[in-house]
């Protein structure tokens, strides 16, 4: 997740200005609709933004990290979580931190398309598995606590990353189209 001065449109939720030590949204960003019947919806997205600020505290305790500017890459989609997130990490507090702007017309965010996950995934397998790139030796979790479940955790998505492969299965008559499937399973 990763100052200048940064002035970008975020969609149709108003101006992002940063400088070295904040930014600030000029408008707030669409919030979830729940009804009577969908509360989980709420809950749910109050535990995401929970978590995701838990994560910043985290790494702002980590020696060394406690100063540095956190570049934030949240997906840029038509649900606007980044743009919520955004907004989470203003109201919670947390300082020095920018965010990518690469979504539509310079939306806040990172831009993806399956295409480009492919990609990102498939660099990131073949970094972690020469050692251009490890898992910290500050890696936290916040399901698995304990030096055990840590290793366990870090064991697992380790292993996740390192075996991702992309399945392709044929279509299963002349005008279908193949079936894509994602899998981080040992193979």
């Amino acid at each position: 997740m990763f100052a200048g001065a940064w002035a970008r449109y975020l969609g149709d939720q108003g101006r992002v200005a940063s400088d070295s030590n904040r930014v600030s949204l000029s408008h707030r960003p669409h919030h979830v609709r729940t009804s009577p019947t969908r509360p989980h919806v709420r809950a749910d997205v109050r535990a995401t933004h929970s978590l995701f600020i838990k994560h910043l505290n985290k790494i702002r305790q980590v020696p060394l990290l406690n100063d540095v500017l956190l570049v934030l890459c949240p997906e840029a989609n038509l649900g606007f979580e980044h743009s919520h997130l955004l907004h989470a990490a203003q109201e919670h507090g947390v300082r020095r931190w920018i965010c990518l702007q690469e979504g539509p017309a310079g939306a806040a965010g990172l831009h993806t398309t399956a295409e480009r996950k492919d990609q990102y995934m498939l660099l990131l397998r073949e970094a972690l598995t020469v050692g251009k790139i490890s898992l910290s030796k500050f890696f936290f979790s916040h399901n698995a606590p304990g030096e055990v479940g840590i290793k366990q955790v870090k064991t697992q998505l380790r292993d996740e990353l390192c075996n991702f492969a992309v399945l392709v299965e044929p279509p299963k008559n002349p005008s279908g189209k193949p079936k894509k499937s994602y899998t981080g399973d040992c193979c």
